[in-house]
C-alpha cells in the first residue's frame, strides 16, 4: 500500500510593506498652487483696478456736470457767474460778491457760494480721484468784457475768450496752434479735474498756467485731466428764459 504524501502546510504569502502617505501637501505641491493661485489672481487684479479706474471717472465727469448745472442756476438767479475761490478763501468766491476775479484762471470751484458737495474740510469741490489738495476741482473764468460775466451780464453781444485746443502743441497764452483743432475758442468757464496721476506733464502744465488757453483730450499715459466747459450760448440761453437778458 503506497505511502501517503504529507499534506504541505500552506504558508501566507506576505505583501511588502508601503511607507505611509503623509497627510497634507508637499512642499512642490504648495509650490505649484501657490504659482497658479498668484496667475490667477494677477488676472484679476488688472481688471478690477482697471474698473476702479473708470468709476472714478466717471464720478468725476458726473460731478463737473453738476457743477456746471451749480453756475448756470447760479447766474440765472444773480445775473452773472462767481469768481473762483481762491487757496485761502475756504471756498468762497474770491472776491466775495463777484466782480474783478483775484485769481480768474488758477482758482478753485467756490463750492461754498454755489452750496455744493462733496468738498473737503476746506470747503473745496472733489473730483472722485481722493481727498487731498490735488483732487481740488478747479474753475477758469472768462474776464472779457471787463469781467462783465462775472459782474453783471447785460448784453447778448460779449466775447467770452477761454481757448480749448485739442492738444498742447505750441500752444500759446491766448490761442490754440493753427495745427491744432479748436474745440472752442469763446468759452465763458472752465471746469478741470487733475485725474489720477496729477503729474502735471506739458500738456497738463497747460491747464494750470495762469492764462485763457487749456487743453482736452481722451485720457493718455501722460494725460489724465478731465475738462469741461460752459459755451456762451448754452449760458445765454439759461438767462433769456429766467429773464435775466432781454
Amino acid at each position: 500500500m503506497p505511502t501517503p504524501t504529507p499534506l504541505t502546510a500552506t504558508r501566507p504569502k506576505l505583501r511588502p510593506q508601503r511607507s505611509p502617505r503623509p497627510n497634507g501637501f508637499s512642499l512642490i505641491e504648495m509650490a505649484i498652487v501657490l504659482a497658479i493661485l498668484g496667475l490667477l489672481l494677477g488676472g484679476l487684479i488688472l481688471p478690477l483696478s482697471a474698473q476702479i479706474d473708470q468709476h472714478h471717472h466717471a464720478q468725476t465727469r458726473k460731478s463737473l456736470a453738476e457743477i456746471q448745472d451749480a453756475l448756470l442756476g447760479f447766474a440765472t438767479l444773480n445775473g452773472r457767474l462767481p469768481c473762483p475761490a481762491s487757496s485761502t478763501s475756504n471756498g468762497v468766491e474770491d472776491p466775495a460778491g463777484g466782480g474783478v476775479c483775484n485769481h480768474p484762471f488758477d482758482g478753485f470751484v467756490p463750492a461754498v457760494t454755489l452750496g455744493i458737495m462733496p468738498t473737503d474740510n476746506s470747503g473745496y469741490a472733489l473730483d472722485a480721484w481722493g481727498s487731498g489738495e490735488n483732487n481740488r476741482i478747479r474753475y477758469a473764468v472768462t474776464t472779457a468784457n471787463s469781467s462783465a460775466f462775472t459782474s453783471a451780464i447785460n448784453s447778448l453781444s460779449l466775447n467770452p475768450n477761454l481757448h480749448l485746443c485739442a492738444a498742447a502743441t505750441s500752444i500759446s497764452a491766448s490761442a490754440c496752434h493753427a495745427s491744432v483743432t479748436t474745440l472752442s475758442a469763446s468759452a465763458v468757464a472752465v471746469l478741470i479735474s487733475s485725474g489720477k496721476s496729477n503729474m502735471a506733464s506739458d500738456e497738463e502744465a497747460a491747464n494750470r498756467d495762469n492764462n485763457i488757453t487749456f487743453v482736452s483730450h481722451e485720457p493718455t499715459s501722460q494725460f489724465d485731466d478731465q475738462l469741461t466747459w460752459l459755451s456762451y450760448p448754452l449760458l445765454a440761453h439759461e438767462l433769456v428764459n429766467s429773464g435775466k437778458l432781454p
